[in-house]
């Protein structure tokens, strides 16, 4: 059975994950994330998800990481959902080394890589990514992932989050009248441990300046079918990605990203200069841009082959904004999504011009729905390399 080998935890035992899956009933709602998102943004640090209980169970931006692994490569990213790990394993990476200073994020992959290893397509696609399938977080499924794999603590986790789900499955699936949305991609990173939000807070009642539903998220594209070339396009590639990962060589770490590379070394069981690629999803929208510029320099650029590459996403922005040669003006602060959004925005643009001094920088993008009208925006993919 496959999983994802943790390096530096201790004492993770079945007592751990209950009391995880507790903290993350009893904390997790919206206004807490938003409050964690200000705080970051006033300290200029990178601890939005420090100890701040919610989990992204799938990506919020379109998986492309065939784009840049190759057979055989080392590759680090963030854990996430366990999406990018997954499908790195997909095209061939030899090495995935996972990292992620949200400790909810590790029970949530390794349920994935578990279910991976004894789903069908159908049930996996169904379970984890179509919120509006009866099979979705289905407890028959979650069962038949259960009996099909060894003896695993995360379990305690998910016992736990599924024995409240079932009080709340009813009302949860009010959310589903409005499928207009396809897929909501913070519905479980903000709505299956906050009921009063995923209750009452209709789509049109949301926020049109905050981009908080998108429908290509996890791996979807504007389409609304699975991403082109990823581990779940069809069940050629989810059956390979399946053989695959039984003999893939799993590593998670948690660490910040502004240490990362003082959290590997440290383990002696890495090397600087050892990644082909090194994928940070949206994290430089959390992080100050001056910070995160220094982080890619002192931290992730040691970490890189001669020739690998960092790759990182921007999401929901505007091309015209990176070309500004004036500093964008900080809004006032409000507690608002507008102004968290605008903050990433900020954050995004500082971190590209100060990484464009330093390095060679590209661009790419991809077609998603913006925040209003259902008009096609872009998320940006930026790649970084050495000069």
């Amino acid at each position: 059975m496959s999983s994802i080998e943790r390096i530096n935890q201790d004492n993770l035992n079945c007592q751990f994950y209950k009391n995880l899956a507790l903290e993350c009933l009893k904390g997790a709602s919206f206004k807490s994330l938003i409050d964690q998102q200000l705080l970051s943004n006033a300290k200029q640090s990178s601890q939005v998800f420090q100890d701040n209980p919610h989990f992204y169970l799938n990506p919020t931006e379109e998986l492309r990481i065939g784009d840049i692994v190759k057979e055989g490569d080392k590759f680090l990213t963030v854990l996430g959902s366990g999406d990018f790990a997954i499908d790195a394993i997909y095209h061939g990476a030899k090495t995935v080394v996972t990292f992620d200073i949200n400790k909810f994020q590790y029970p949530v992959a390794a349920l994935k890589v578990k279910a991976l290893s004894g789903l069908s397509y159908q049930d996996y696609f169904d379970f984890f990514c179509d919120i509006f399938s009866p099979s979705h977080l289905d407890e028959t499924i979650y069962n038949q992932i259960k009996n099909k794999s060894l003896s695993d603590e995360i379990f305690y986790f998910w016992d736990i989050l599924m024995e409240a789900r079932k009080k709340d499955s009813n009302a949860l699936r009010k959310n589903s009248l409005y499928s207009q949305y396809r897929n909501m991609a913070l519905s479980y990173f903000m709505g299956l441990l906050d009921s009063d939000f995923a209750i009452n807070k209709a789509v049109q009642d949301i926020d049109p300046n905050f981009d908080l539903l998108r429908i290509p998220n996890i791996i979807m594209s504007p389409s609304g079918v699975p991403a082109e070339g990823s581990y779940l396009e069809n069940e050629h590639n989810y059956y390979k990605t399946q053989e695959r990962i039984a003999h893939a060589d799993i590593h998670h770490i948690h660490s910040n990203v502004t240490n990362l590379r003082d959290s590997l070394l440290s383990t002696g069981r890495f090397e600087q200069d050892c990644f082909q690629c090194i994928y940070l999803s949206n994290i430089p929208e959390y992080v100050d841009g001056k910070l995160f510029f220094s982080t890619v320099s002192n931290q992730l650029m040691p970490l890189l082959s001669e020739n690998g590459v960092i790759v990182y996403c921007m999401q929901a922005m505007s091309t015209t904004l990176l070309q500004k040669t004036k500093s964008l003006k900080s809004p006032e602060v409000n507690g608002s999504l507008e102004y968290v959004h605008r903050m990433q925005e900020i954050n995004n643009v500082q971190a590209y011009q100060l990484l464009q001094s330093s390095y060679n920088v590209s661009i790419d993008s991809v077609d998603t729905y913006s925040r209003e009208n259902g008009n096609y925006d872009k998320d940006i993919f930026v790649y970084v390399k050495k000069k």
